[in-house]
């Protein structure tokens, strides 16, 4: 599952967009089999960026959205203040700014709680350029 994961963000930052699609399905597939709700929501996290990049915000935002719910359970910081960041990039994507700058806000305080640096520089030139067309 996380060797899947591991593969298809590699591939939707390289731009192979379809390779991603397949790698995620797969990862997708054994969080399912597992129930392993953490890795559902990581994969569901993949699904939603490259529903995105695809040119489907609304059906990202409503992933994202999903994946969101399951992330509590996992208790894994990282992957909920990423989920929120790729939550803002799809509501920012279907030009509801305001609300993705809610979400972003929220994904900041995640990502600076866990001293996640690199992050936090990526959110605040989000939060000061708006949207993005890339995975990050």
């Amino acid at each position: 599952g996380i060797l899947e994961e591991n593969r298809s963000e590699l591939r939707i930052i390289e731009n192979e967009l379809e390779g991603a699609a397949i790698s995620i399905d797969r990862a997708l597939s054994i969080a399912r089999q597992r129930n392993d709700r953490g890795r559902e929501a990581s994969a569901l996290k993949l699904r939603g960026a490259l529903q995105r990049l695809l040119g489907y915000p609304t059906a990202a935002a409503e992933t994202l959205k999903f994946a969101l719910t399951l992330s509590p359970s996992s208790e894994d910081a990282l992957l909920e203040a990423e989920l929120l960041y790729q939550f803002g990039a799809a509501l920012s994507a279907v030009g509801d700014d305001d609300r993705a700058r809610d979400v972003w806000h929220r994904s900041m305080k995640g990502f600076e709680r866990i001293n996640a640096r690199q992050w936090v520089g990526r959110l605040q030139k989000r939060l000061t350029e708006g949207g993005t067309h890339r995975y990050f």
